[in-house]
Order: C-alpha cells, then structure tokens, then sequence
C-alpha cells in the first residue's frame, strides 16, 4: 500500500498569506481652461488633464464641471440644468481622437429625463445643476450682473464605466 504525501512549506501556501497594505490618499485638483478663464456662445473650452502623474488615477465618476454662467438678456435653462450649455465633448490625445460626442447636451436631457425624479430635480439637481422638478422647459438663467455657479457631473463619456486609468 503506497501512499503519496505532498510536503510544502507554509510560505508557499499563497491563498493564507496575509496581503501587504498600500498607503493611498484622496485628493482633489482643480484644472482651469488652458486657452481662457472667459467663454461665449459657441467658444470652445480646453481642459487638459494632467498624465504625469506617477502612481496616481483619476476616478471619472467624481469627476464634475464647475462654472458661472451670466446671461445679457432673457436665456433659459434647458431640462437639464447648466448640462445643457455644453454642447460637444471630445476626447484627444496626442492629437488622436479617442471620442467625439457632438450632442452631449440632448443625451444628457435625455438621462436627467430617464433617470432622474422630480424631487431632485427640484432638490439637489436644482441647486446644483439649475434643473427643475418634472419636464418643465428650464428656467430664467441669471442676468448679467449676478450670474450663477452650476455645477455638473462629467458622465456620459467612455471612461465613466472604467473603474481607473493609470
């Protein structure tokens, strides 16, 4: 009767071994436009994300656009807030495009309309976005001496569904 007997050393056991911690942080950066702190209607807005980085991702679903908006005459706000002044997104690097979407505006009314209720619309959408509760067709935006600071989750892009980009 012969029996077969395995000896391993409890190192190599790699299921039970205990994994060795890595310190991380949270932080937050705040990228202005490289070509202008000042926009009008149909002006583009570049905002280059910075890559140099070593060790560090960028978590696309934290990602949101902040800005003031002024109106010089009577302007309103489409359903889905501020989101609805940005009309095209892009996406380049190194001067290759990775993604054109140039309706983001109508697909983001088109999530706030699907997916959003109309208590936060009127709610935390509201205050944060300019939106109003149900499908009302916007609201006054703010004239030219106060203006109004919006804002807005970045959504809608390829990367959102990615969990980090080193």
């Amino acid at each position: 009767m012969s029996q077969s007997v395995d000896a391993m050393a409890e190192s190599l056991n790699y299921p039970n071994m205990k994994r060795r911690a890595v310190a991380s942080r949270s932080y937050r950066v705040k990228i202005s436009p490289n070509n202008g702190q000042t926009f009008r209607d149909g002006q583009t807005v570049n905002i280059d994300m910075p890559s140099n980085l070593s060790g560090t991702y960028i978590n696309w679903n934290q990602c949101y656009l902040k800005f003031n908006a002024k109106s010089t005459g009577a302007a309103k706000l489409d359903r889905c807030g501020a989101a609805g002044l940005i009309s095209r997104v892009q996406c380049m690097t190194a001067g290759a495009q990775i993604f054109d979407l140039p309706n983001w505006n109508v697909l983001m009314t088109i999530l706030m309309d699907s997916d959003s209720s109309p208590a936060f619309k009127a709610g935390v959408g509201n205050v944060l976005m300019g939106t109003l509760g149900g499908v009302q067709s916007g609201e006054s935006l703010a004239t030219a001496d106060a203006g109004a600071t919006y804002c807005v989750p970045f959504v809608l892009h390829p990367f959102v569904c990615l969990r980090r980009i080193d």
